[in-house]
């Protein structure tokens, strides 16, 4: 796991090669079957407590919590190495201004999926911090979906998979459109969302 830590102009870390290749062979296959049975696990964008403008989301999408599907994370893969990075100073490092003393007290996890005209317009979230993961896979099948903080528009975010953004959860964000180059399933961008409150390290 490699973290570049930026403190301007404005805080946040990025991460590339979150998981090895043994979690994300297990992920993968952990995926995989929900999108197997995609009707039963992936909602709508009105069903996952999306960000709204005058009660319309502001999003197009589908994913679901996996927190309120498996409450003990070991029991999933995804949830089981994601939670096992953000423990101490593996993830909110000492030279971060704004997380170097920030306790992370996991909230939610959500699983998202992107496809053609998927999208999410600029918004904050409600969290101390967030966290944004992204997998596909390879080759990659589409094109857009860039993660793009909208009041920083020079600070470029690598979408790649296997990668990571941890910011404070106020700062506003979208996810520009998706367009697909295939209609097989499952070749989409997906990405995991993790909202922090935060307690005070000693």
């Amino acid at each position: 796991m490699k973290l570049s830590v930026i403190n301007d102009p404005f805080p946040y870390i990025y991460v590339e090669d979150l998981y090895t290749e043994d979690e994300l062979k297990l992920i993968w296959q952990e995926l995989d079957y929900y999108q197997a049975n995609h009707e039963h696990w992936f909602m709508g964008a009105d069903k996952t407590m999306p960000a709204t403008v005058n009660g319309k989301p502001l999003k197009q999408n589908t994913g679901f919590w996996l927190h309120e599907t498996f409450r003990d994370p070991n029991k999933s893969p995804i949830a089981r190495s994601t939670v096992s990075k953000i423990g101490g100073d593996n993830l909110f490092r000492p030279d971060s201004y704004y997380f170097k003393n920030f306790g992370a007290s996991l909230n939610a996890l959500l699983v998202s999926y992107y496809e053609g005209g998927d999208y999410y317009k600029p918004h904050p979230d409600e969290s101390i911090g967030s966290m944004v993961i992204w997998l596909y896979k390879e080759p990659k099948q589409f094109t857009g979906g860039e993660f793009i903080f909208t009041d920083y528009p020079d600070v470029e975010i690598p979408t790649k998979s296997n990668s990571a953004v941890v910011f404070p959860g106020r700062t506003w964000h979208k996810v520009n459109p998706v367009k697909m180059q295939t209609e097989d399933p499952g070749m989409g961008r997906y990405s995991f969302t993790l909202f922090f409150d935060h307690t005070t390290r000693q």
